[in-house]
């Protein structure tokens, strides 16, 4: 497949950003007050904001990735289509 290599290496540091990512939140996510609802509430929406980030981040790679080959097959694959809503 032409850009084989290329696809393959952005998704490999995708799914690297991905953990990176799910790291981050769970240290956030241990650090959130339990003792003060405002705080809780303050604290929850930095997090949010943190993963929204990430995951857009991640996104705009992936969304870079072209292939015919690769569009061609997804397009045949059920599991694909159905994350594409098709």
């Amino acid at each position: 497949m032409a850009n084989g290599k290329a696809i393959s290496t952005t998704i490999v540091a995708a799914f690297k950003q991905l953990k990176n990512a799910i790291g981050t939140a769970l240290t956030q996510a241990k650090a959130l007050s339990t003792t003060s609802p405002q705080a809780f509430q303050t604290g929850a929406k930095a997090l949010g904001a943190t993963v929204q980030g990430s995951l857009g981040g991640i996104s705009t790679s992936l969304g870079k990735l072209k292939s015919a080959d690769l569009e061609k097959a997804a397009a045949k694959e059920p599991a694909c289509k159905a994350l594409n809503g098709a």
